[in-house]
């Protein structure tokens, strides 16, 4: 009722023959109709929208329900809603190039950073993950040491080079993957680890293991001179 008030007010004035004012300017009675024919609509639009808003806020309210503790259950439409929006970073089965430490005691790796290989930029012919191990150890040992975390590898290790590490790059000339590593490579299970790098990081079965001193224990990024 209140949303028509101006055009009611335009029709009555017209019937009297009257002019208005609108922020203390005269309007004669036509164009003050049409200002607030105008001036209605919007309101009125304004107030479908909030009525659209109520009906669907009430509308999710429904979707999940309570129990007698409060909390909320999902319904099959939600559950699958929320698997769908996971689906997507599950693991494609794609290459992938980025680093790694290797646990020889475990024979594991850790500290995997990685990403499709396709989506990799190739520079100077080779393409690897845009991350250097320094950066990354330097975050997580920070963070282990804010949260007291005395456990982690992180915390008792400073230098990120006294851990078996390496690289994973895919050559632009050759189109295969090679895996850069330290020295530490004649001291492993190579076979073991030929293994773990493929399940980690979906690599075909010819991938090259390549030493490279840069990757040598107590070797890092102070031993290079540009």
């Amino acid at each position: 009722e209140a949303v028509f008030a101006p055009q009611r007010a335009a029709v009555e004035g017209r019937q009297r023959g009257h002019s208005h004012t609108v922020d203390s300017q005269p309007m004669p009675v036509d164009t003050y109709e049409r200002y607030c024919f105008h001036f209605g609509v919007q309101r009125y639009e304004l107030f479908a929208n909030r009525e659209k808003s109520r009906t669907f806020a009430a509308g999710k309210d429904k979707i999940m329900t309570k129990d007698n503790d409060g909390i909320n259950h999902t319904t099959n439409d939600e559950h699958q809603g929320l698997v769908n929006a996971m689906a997507c970073f599950m693991d494609n089965g794609k290459p992938k190039v980025g680093i790694f430490w290797y646990d020889m005691v475990n024979g594991s790796l850790f500290g995997v950073e990685k990403i499709d290989a396709e989506q990799a930029v190739f520079v100077n012919g080779k393409a690897t993950i845009g991350k250097l191990h320094k950066t990354y150890w330097q975050k997580q040992h920070h963070r282990a040491e804010s949260k007291g975390d005395t456990s982690s590898i992180f915390y008792s290790e400073h230098n990120y080079t006294m851990i078996p590490r390496g690289r994973i790059f895919l050559d632009e000339a050759t189109d295969r993957f090679y895996v850069c590593v330290g020295h530490w490579l004649n001291d492993i299970d190579q076979e073991h680890f030929r293994e773990v790098l493929e399940d980690e990081f979906n690599l075909p079965e010819d991938f090259e293991l390549v030493i490279d001193h840069h990757w040598d224990l107590g070797h890092g990024w102070s031993e290079e001179i540009f």
